[in-house]
């Protein structure tokens, strides 16, 4: 006052020169740990602690209705798992941070599905028909999305590279499990493949989260055709007699994928065009009878026979 100050002080008090933390920044899914009934978050701290350290984060969520709910307070990590959610529904989450002196401003906002990538396939299965390789696969459990779609990827003949038939086996959709490539258009490039190799798949399965882990490669189909007929059939005069017929032949050109399992011998009395089996199951290229009417003229053919079947036409006949 105009006589003086006063003779004693006020209280005392304490202020710390601090402001609130900046927001945290880098909010993001942790896609490791969501799930169709959680959602996993991670974020940073913000460039700046105000000063003072950040004590914890508080976490809040949007269910879609608009309205911003506290799901945790008290986060004193920069991870946070958000539990008991629906399957398949879209959740909106923001983060603050809190020193001593308050809470930040909020972070940007993200949007989660509560959904994983779908599980990987089992490996499929591959199986001959008629003249297509039918593709089959179970479909995995689809991580808490609808599965919207399939990649298929077949092996080419190098043995290490796969390739998708977008014509014959796309998989969108994601309805079917199952699809059909004609032979042809594996032993066409870029596949590649021949008679007798197996038919090795893999498959994917994709929502709209993303994509699943590829399955190991499956097989089951051997692509197999008729064997090429015996060529060179001819009599054996070192075997034929008054009583014995001998004859010789070779193999085919081209065995259909497989070994050739055996031959059999048909056979016509001379001046006639009806042929009957003389014999199955010869095991050799020659063959040897005493059946026959000693002095008479016989015709004979021959045809060879594989796991998939006998060959389309027969060996040259021979008198």
């Amino acid at each position: 006052s105009a006589f003086g100050y006063s003779t004693t002080f006020s209280n005392e008090v304490t202020i710390l020169q601090a402001q609130v933390p900046d927001a945290p920044i880098s909010l993001a899914n942790d896609a490791a740990v969501t799930s169709s009934t959680q959602i996993g978050l991670t974020w940073s701290a913000g460039a700046s602690d105000g000063a003072s350290s950040v004590i914890d984060y508080r976490v809040t969520y949007d269910q879609g209705t608009g309205t911003w709910t506290t799901l945790e307070e008290i986060v004193t990590t920069t991870s946070y798992t958000a539990t008991s959610l629906t399957a398949d529904t879209v959740y909106a989450f923001k983060v603050e941070a809190r020193n001593v002196v308050g809470h930040s401003a909020e972070s940007s906002s993200i949007s989660i599905r509560a959904a994983g990538v779908p599980d990987t396939p089992s490996a499929p299965t591959t199986t001959v028909n008629g003249n297509n390789v039918d593709i089959a696969w179970s479909a995995p459990s689809n991580g808490g999305s609808a599965l919207t779609a399939y990649t298929i990827t077949i092996r080419q003949s190098d043995g290490s590279t796969y390739t998708a038939d977008s014509t014959n086996c796309d998989g969108s959709g994601a309805s079917a499990t199952t699809c059909s490539v004609p032979i042809a258009t594996l032993m066409a490039a870029p596949y590649s493949l021949n008679w007798g190799d197996s038919v090795y798949a893999k498959v994917k399965a994709t929502n709209v989260v993303g994509d699943s882990a590829e399955s190991t490669e499956g097989n089951g189909a051997t692509l197999l055709t008729n064997p090429d007929a015996p060529v060179s059939l001819a009599n054996d005069a070192a075997t034929t007699s008054s009583t014995t017929i001998g004859l010789t032949w070779s193999a085919g050109a081209a065995n259909g994928g497989t070994a050739v399992i055996d031959y059999r011998m048909s056979y016509a009395a001379s001046g006639s065009s009806t042929f009957a089996v003389l014999e199955s199951g010869i095991t050799t290229t020659s063959y040897s009878t005493t059946a026959l009417t000693a002095g008479s003229e016989y015709t004979f053919k021959v045809e060879s026979r594989n796991a998939f079947g006998y060959s389309t036409t027969y060996s040259n006949e021979v008198t």
